[in-house]
């Protein structure tokens, strides 16, 4: 997402390390954070599920296929919490996102950062997948 920041950022003219943002009328930023965010889940859900079936078995796939990330990764043997923290953080995220409602809190997400969040987790499951087949 930081590719994106750089479009959208210019470098400060009084000589101060950093950038400003700029207006993006298109909102491309965004949208492209939300497609990275929903596509995330699809992969993760994907990924999840095939080891799932390799290690586990076609009946235990199918018997956990509506579970959600965190028991997944616990059915695989995942005792990591922070992992699974950012499992449930991540599932919750990307339900408002999806299932868009007038949510009420007053926690205020930023696309972007929420985009580079998934993606660290994403990279941070594949790692400990890596590390399972060992």
């Amino acid at each position: 997402m930081r590719i994106y920041e750089k479009q959208y950022s210019l470098q400060k003219l009084n000589g101060e390390v950093g950038r400003v943002n700029v207006f993006d009328p298109e909102q491309k930023g965004f949208k492209k954070a939300l497609v990275t965010i929903v596509f995330c889940g699809v992969c993760l859900d994907a990924t999840l599920h095939l080891y799932i079936g390799k290690y586990l078995g076609p009946d235990k796939c199918e018997k956990h296929d509506r579970k959600t990330y965190e028991e997944k990764l616990s059915l695989l043997g995942c005792a990591d919490v922070s992992l699974l923290d950012s499992c449930k953080h991540f599932r919750l995220c990307r339900k408002e996102i999806v299932h868009e409602k007038a949510y009420l809190d007053k926690n205020i997400r930023s696309a972007q950062n929420e985009a580079e969040k998934s993606m660290l987790l994403l990279n941070n499951v594949f790692d400990f997948l890596k590390n399972k087949k060992n």
